[in-house]
């Protein structure tokens, strides 16, 4: 996982269109959306991108860029990533399990991470998994997979703040559901986010010390070895959206 930039290069240059863009696009200049945000009603992020949506027809990444400017709590923003995370990440048993995911993305190669004010994002040429707390120490972890991939996934239950690509979604308890099979599935939603093709490829994982790749996609008590290693080397890709 790469360090530093919080944005890959092409979200870099999404953010400077816009930036150019913006009045052209909407009509209004930033600032004066951000005088139109004074008139919602709602106060809540996710119910403030429907409402500029259903009021004004803008769509959640121009609504973000939006809130960012509005930013009506006054917290860090984007250009923040420390505070954000801090912020976001409170609980211990959260901050275990993001901790976790952490370190199987530093195993795939390619992979930038970034802060957002409601979730951690994982990206390669596009974003391709995003996490967020939970009540009681537990997580929620988007990837841009089709629940069908595996057992442990299921649709979204509800619409996320992230992309709205990342399709599959997986409850994770404590650091230890961080197992192999999370490493497996993490790794083939980073292969979807590199613009690679549809056709069936190999991808390679390289599980960080503390998680074993076997059959069952148990977590282990030290690094893979063996055939369990060469398990690491998974099939990826059919029908997944790009």
């Amino acid at each position: 996982m790469k360090p530093g930039p919080q944005l890959t290069e092409r979200q870099q240059k999404w953010f400077a269109t816009v930036n150019a863009n913006f009045e052209t696009w909407s009509g209004r200049t930033l600032e004066a959306w951000v005088e139109i945000m004074k008139t919602c009603p709602e106060t809540a992020p996710r119910a403030q991108l429907a409402w500029l949506r259903a009021e004004h027809g803008v769509g959640q990444n121009h609504g973000s860029h939006i809130l960012g400017a509005f930013n009506p709590g006054g917290g860090p923003g984007w250009d923040e990533p420390a505070e954000l995370r801090a912020a976001l990440w409170k609980a211990a048993g959260s901050l275990a399990i993001l901790e976790a995911v952490e370190a199987v993305a530093s195993g795939v190669e390619g992979v930038i991470s970034g802060q957002r004010k409601g979730y951690t994002a994982f990206s390669r040429a596009v974003q391709f998994a995003a996490m967020r707390p939970q009540k009681s120490g537990r997580a929620l972890l988007g990837l841009k997979l089709e629940p069908e991939a595996s057992a442990r996934l299921s649709p979204a239950a509800r619409k996320e703040s992230w992309s709205e690509r990342l399709s599959a979604t997986v409850e994770l308890d404590d650091p230890a559901a961080v197992d192999g099979e999370i490493a497996r599935l993490f790794a083939a939603a980073a292969e979807r986010g590199s613009g690679g093709s549809r056709n069936l490829r190999l991808i390679k994982i390289t599980p960080p010390a503390g998680i074993r790749t076997d059959r069952s996609g148990s977590a282990g008590s030290g690094p893979a070895s063996g055939a369990g290693a060469d398990r690491g080397w998974r099939r990826s890709g059919g029908s997944w959206p790009g």
